[in-house]
């Protein structure tokens, strides 16, 4: 189905409304090939849902809208439609709309810095999971509570979640095989355990270039650049930070920017090359609070505040400590 054309998909979809679910598959499977041409479908979509009056595909593709807006890093319009869904998908009893949304929310809410009611919905979306017996949908939930911990820096407690997942099946979701490739690469990095790091993240990366999955490649390198790096490798480590900056900037990946330039700067504080990791740290600063990501801001508040002062530049450094503080409240 994914081979179909724009125009095929659009044209079932405005000819039968229970083709709405292969439709919000087409669409997933586009959100992580190309985001633009996804939203410019959904867009389409949604307004044949409307004209047709079907409720059903009102709420998918509104709700579908809202991951877009989290893929894009634009959070805040991304909670906007997925409680619009959310509403819909509580006016239909469509419990797999419910969990598809809360899934979003819980992702949404954190990255707004907004922890309480990211676990709010997370705790929601388990429960529907658990209760529909939907494997794949309990997967991706952990996966994404193990991104939390990560941004948290709870190494551990991300690892206990990773080692009570070895019997749910993959199946043939490659999408989600490769995210959780790299969720469980970084871990093992941040634990220590190298080499099973890199093998994780060897393997997402061969799977994502076989299925031409672009959203996917800038993360991929920003996590063997920090492998290597942990490794010793330092020339790879640079070339690895290089390529995945350039090709997150070349698609306006924002978040992915941040993430990389964040991570390079640690390595550069590591090498004690402070003047190079403030400039990359003040630069993922400036995308990470014009985006209003509050979860990078703060890693990078903290990092900006330790090495100002570690060179003697306490006037900056109690800029940055100041917001770090605030921020936490």
């Amino acid at each position: 189905m994914y081979k179909d054309s724009k125009e095929d998909v659009l044209n079932r979809l405005r000819e039968d409304s229970d083709y709405i679910d292969q439709f919000i598959d087409y669409i997933n499977e586009q959100l992580v090939i190309n985001l633009d041409n996804a939203k410019s479908i959904l867009d389409e979509g949604l307004k044949i849902c409307t004209e047709n009056e079907n409720i059903k595909g009102i709420a998918w593709c509104s709700g579908t809208i809202g991951w877009y807006f989290n893929y894009s890093g634009t959070y805040e319009k991304g909670v906007q439609w997925l409680l619009k869904a959310n509403t819909l998908f509580q006016s239909i009893s469509d419990e797999k709309g419910k969990l598809y949304v809360s899934n979003g929310l819980m992702s949404a809410y954190f990255q707004l810095g907004l922890c309480e009611l990211s676990t709010k919905w997370g705790k929601i979306a388990l429960k529907i999971a658990k209760e529909i017996k939907n494997d794949k949908f309990f997967l991706i939930i952990l996966n994404n509570i193990c991104v939390n911990y990560l941004n948290l820096e709870k190494y551990n407690e991300a690892k206990k979640i990773i080692d009570s997942l070895q019997d749910i099946p993959y199946g043939y979701n490659d999408n989600l095989k490769i995210n959780m490739y790299q969720v469980i690469a970084e871990i093992e990095c941040e634990l220590g355990n190298l080499e099973n790091a890199m093998n994780f993240i060897n393997e997402s990366i061969e799977i994502g270039e076989k299925l031409n999955y672009e959203i996917i490649r800038s993360e991929a390198l920003r996590i063997r650049g920090k492998i290597n790096f942990k490794a010793g490798n330092q020339k790879e480590a640079e070339e690895d930070y290089s390529a995945a900056l350039e090709h997150a900037t070349k698609r306006d990946y924002y978040e992915v920017q941040a993430s990389i330039l964040e991570s390079w700067a640690q390595s550069d504080l590591i090498n004690n090359k402070y003047d190079e990791a403030i400039n990359k740290l003040v630069k993922a600063l400036e995308i990470s609070e014009k985006n209003k990501y509050v979860l990078i801001s703060r890693n990078i508040y903290k990092r900006l505040y330790l090495s100002n002062k570690e060179i003697n530049k306490y006037k900056e450094a109690l800029v940055y400590y100041e917001k770090y503080v605030e921020i936490n409240n």
